[in-house]
C-alpha cells in the first residue's frame, strides 16, 4: 500500500474556514497513511508536517519537477500576440482560480511599464478575471487557452518573466511547490512569486527571481518592474534557473521512487 500525498489535504484551499470538513479529511488520512507501506509526498515541509500529525516515518519527498530536457527560446507569444518586439512578456501560465493571486496581479500591471502579461489557462476564476480587466480599462493583458502539455515548455520560453503567486489562504499553499515555477525555470525564465517557505527556498536559494506580498499589487508590480528594466539579469538569471532544475530534477527524485519500490518483496531484485 503506496499513499501519494500530493497536496496537504486536511488543510487545502478548500477545507479552509470548513472545520468540520477539516477534521473528516483529518480522519480518513490518518485512518490510512498508518498502513501504508510508504508515503510519497511533494515538498520537505509537507514531510515534516505528516510526520508531526501522524507519528509515522519521514515520507519520501518528489518535487513535482517535469523531467529535464534542453527548452530553446522561441517567439510564440509575440507571433500568437502581435507584440512589439521590445515589449517583455509576464506569463501565468496554469489555471486561473481563487488563492493564486490573479485579482492583485492584473491591478499591479496597472503599475507596469514595458510589460504585458499573458494568462495562459482555463479555471473557474478566468471568466470573472476577464470582465474584471475589461470593466477597469486595464490594460496589456492578455487571455490565452490552454496548449497540450508536449508543447507547453515552447510556449513557456517565448516568455521573459514567469508568475506563480499562491495565496497563504491554507497551509498547504504555505508548504506548496508548484509545477509552474519549475517549468518557468527550465525554460530559463526568472520568477516573481509568492514569499511563502518551500517556494523562498528555491527562488532566493538559487537568485532566481523576485518574491512579493501575493495579495498586494503594489509588491507584485515592483518585483515585475525590477525584472523588466534589467535585461541583464533577467539573462544571468538563466544560469542560476539551470542549477536549480539540476538540484530539484526528476532524474534525481525517480531514483528515490524506484530504489524505494525495489525493496518492496516480490518486486525488487531477490
Amino acid at each position: 500500500l503506496v499513499y501519494d500525498a500530493r497536496e496537504l489535504y486536511p488543510f487545502v484551499a478548500a477545507t479552509a474556514g470548513r472545520p468540520w470538513v477539516t477534521l473528516f479529511w483529518h480522519w480518513i488520512e490518518g485512518r490510512y497513511i498508518r498502513r501504508a507501506d510508504a508515503v510519497f509526498t511533494v515538498s520537505e515541509s509537507i514531510a515534516r508536517r505528516l510526520v508531526v500529525q501522524y507519528g509515522i516515518p519521514a515520507p519520501v519527498v518528489l518535487f513535482n519537477v517535469p523531467e529535464w530536457r534542453p527548452v530553446e527560446r522561441t517567439d510564440w507569444l509575440q507571433r500568437r500576440l502581435l507584440l512589439p518586439a521590445d515589449r517583455v512578456i509576464v506569463l501565468h501560465q496554469g489555471n486561473i482560480q481563487h488563492g493564486r493571486g490573479a485579482p492583485a496581479l492584473i491591478e499591479a500591471m496597472r503599475q507596469v511599464r514595458g510589460g504585458e502579461l499573458v494568462f495562459l489557462g482555463g479555471g473557474s476564476m478566468r471568466p470573472a478575471v476577464e470582465q474584471a480587466v475589461l470593466a477597469g480599462g486595464i490594460e496589456r493583458v492578455h487571455f490565452l487557452d490552454p496548449v497540450p502539455p508536449a508543447e507547453l515548455l515552447a510556449v513557456t520560453a517565448s516568455a521573459h518573466i514567469g508568475v506563480t503567486l499562491l495565496e497563504d489562504t491554507c497551509l498547504n499553499h504555505r508548504f506548496a511547490l508548484p509545477n509552474k515555477l519549475f517549468e518557468y525555470l527550465m525554460a530559463g525564465l526568472p520568477v516573481v512569486a509568492s514569499d511563502l517557505p518551500e517556494i523562498r527556498g528555491v527562488v532566493a536559494g538559487f537568485g532566481v527571481g523576485e518574491l512579493v506580498d501575493s495579495g498586494d499589487p503594489a509588491s507584485i508590480a515592483a518585483g515585475i518592474q525590477r525584472l523588466v528594466d534589467d535585461p541583464k539579469r533577467r539573462a544571468a538569471i538563466a544560469g542560476g534557473a539551470r542549477k536549480a532544475c539540476e538540484t530539484f530534477s526528476w532524474e534525481s527524485a525517480s531514483e528515490r521512487f524506484t530504489h524505494l519500490y525495489r525493496g518492496f518483496p516480490g518486486i525488487g531484485p531477490s
